[in-house]
C-alpha cells in the first residue's frame, strides 16, 4: 500500500463513488463498468478496497464542518429567515445541516459550501426584492383593511414562506434529475455519500459508543443495587407561529418560481465562511 501512488487511489475512489451513484440513480450501465475497471485496477495492484477506503477517507474532500454565524445578514425583527434559507440551499447542495436561531452548523465539502454561501448572499436580495413587490400587489388589493396583514406580520411571513418555498423547488429539480438519469446526478449522489459517512464516522459512531457505555454502566449499576440519580424534567417551550397565512402563501409561491443560479463555473468570488 505504501508503494501505491497518489494518482492510483484517486482512481479508484473515483470510480468507486462513480459505481456507487450511478446504482442510487438506477443507471446499471454505468454502474457496471465502473465495477468492472475498478476491479481491474484492484487486482492489478494487488489491493484490498477497504484498506483503500480507510486510507483515503480522510483525504476525498477538505471538509468544512463548522457553526456560521448568519445575524449580520439580516434585522433581528425579520425572524431567523436567513438560515432557514441557507439551510434550505445547503440540504439539496450535497450538506448536511444543522439550525440553531442565528447559526447554522454545515457539513460538506469546503469549496461547495463557499459557494453556497455566495448564492445564499444572492438570493437573500432576491427574496428582499419579491417581498416589496407582493407586498405592493397586497397592500393595493381590494380587501378589506381589517383583513389585510400588518407590514411587519407580512414581511416575516413572506420571507419564511418563501425559504420553504425555494426549500420545495430544489429539491424536485433535484428528484427530476435522479429519475432522468442525469449524469450529474451521479456526482450529486457520491459526493453526498462522502459527507454522509463523514458524519456517520465523525458524529453518530462516538454517540452509539457513548450510548452503549452509558447503558451497560446503567445495567451494572442496577446490578450493584445503585439507585438511579434522579433528574430534572426539561420544559420545552413552544414557538409561536409568525401568525402570516397571505405573507407566507405569497412567499411560498415566489420561492417555487424562484431562479436560483447555482453558480455553473463553481468560483465563488464572496465566500464568507470565515466571517
Amino acid at each position: 500500500m505504501e508503494n501505491i501512488s497518489q494518482d492510483i487511489i484517486n482512481r479508484i475512489h473515483k470510480l468507486l463513488n462513480l459505481k456507487e451513484g450511478a446504482e442510487a440513480v438506477g443507471s446499471f450501465a454505468e454502474a457496471e463498468n465502473a465495477a468492472a475497471k475498478l476491479q481491474n485496477l484492484l487486482m492489478k495492484y494487488n489491493l484490498d478496497l477497504q484498506e483503500v477506503r480507510k486510507a483515503k477517507q480522510e483525504e476525498r474532500f477538505e471538509m468544512h464542518d463548522d457553526w456560521i454565524y448568519m445575524g449580520h445578514k439580516a434585522d433581528k425583527r425579520e425572524s431567523t429567515w436567513v438560515t432557514l434559507l441557507c439551510a434550505a440551499i445547503a440540504r439539496n447542495s450535497m450538506c448536511r445541516v444543522s439550525v440553531h436561531d442565528w447559526h447554522i452548523h454545515i457539513i460538506g465539502e469546503k469549496s461547495n459550501v463557499q459557494l453556497i454561501l455566495y448564492i445564499c448572499d444572492q438570493m437573500i436580495e432576491k427574496v428582499r426584492i419579491a417581498e416589496k413587490l407582493a407586498w405592493k400587489i397586497h397592500d393595493a388589493s381590494d380587501e378589506p383593511e381589517w383583513k389585510k396583514e400588518k407590514r411587519g406580520t407580512f414581511r416575516r411571513g413572506f420571507y419564511q414562506g418563501a425559504c420553504h418555498g425555494i426549500d420545495a423547488r430544489l429539491r424536485r429539480e433535484r428528484e427530476e434529475m435522479m429519475e432522468a438519469h442525469n449524469p450529474f446526478a451521479v456526482m450529486i449522489v457520491s459526493q453526498a455519500k462522502v459527507v454522509e459517512d463523514y458524519w456517520i464516522e465523525k458524529y453518530v459512531k462516538p454517540w452509539e459508543d457513548e450510548m452503549k457505555k452509558a447503558r451497560e454502566q446503567q445495567e451494572e449499576d442496577e446490578a450493584n443495587g445503585k439507585k438511579k440519580k434522579k433528574t430534572k424534567a426539561v420544559k420545552i417551550r413552544e414557538k409561536k407561529g409568525i401568525s402570516s397565512t397571505q405573507g407566507w402563501r405569497s412567499g411560498y409561491d415566489a420561492g417555487l418560481e424562484m431562479q436560483i443560479n447555482k453558480g455553473v463555473d463553481r468560483t465563488p468570488t464572496k465566500g464568507n465562511i470565515d466571517n
